[in-house]
């Protein structure tokens, strides 16, 4: 049997209707925004979801969909020098780009190669066999060795 999809597709003044009462919950969108209970971000899932006459799911998929998009056209701009936005829902969802841009930047090093080298020879010097086998990344991606 397949599945029917009885989803409410939403119009472009329907999405940006949701977009404005999303950037309203930050609780949603922002990684840095903490919530003293974990069902405050259910609940305003569920709260969005149902003004905007649609399932968990629903709002799960549009607002996938609509984070995915802004995610290539912040993506062009930071790949084309000059690259100007023509996405009709960038104006609204600009809020987010702060967000997106933060979660395509790679994950900084915290230590130096040198100090990395360093660590690796102190150890060496007191006899430790178990060293971390060199070229990882950072000390805490080694991968011991005994």
């Amino acid at each position: 049997m397949v599945a029917v999809n009885n989803e409410k597709k939403l119009s472009d003044n329907e999405k940006i209707e949701l977009l404005k009462d999303y950037k309203t919950l930050p609780l949603l969108w922002n990684q840095n925004e903490k919530s003293p209970k974990k069902t405050d971000k259910s609940n305003a899932a569920k709260d969005l979801a149902e003004k905007h006459g649609l399932t968990n799911e629903g709002l799960k998929r549009v607002i996938h969909s609509l984070r995915t998009s802004m995610t290539r056209e912040v993506k062009k701009k930071q790949e084309q020098a000059g690259y100007v936005f023509n996405w009709k829902f960038y104006e609204h969802m600009q809020f987010l780009e702060e967000e997106i841009s933060k979660s395509l930047q790679p994950e900084k090093n915290s230590w130096t190669e040198d100090e990395t080298v360093s660590l690796i020879e102190f150890y060496r010097a007191f006899g430790n066999t178990a060293v971390p086998s060199i070229g990882i990344e950072t000390p805490r991606t080694w991968q011991w060795r005994s």
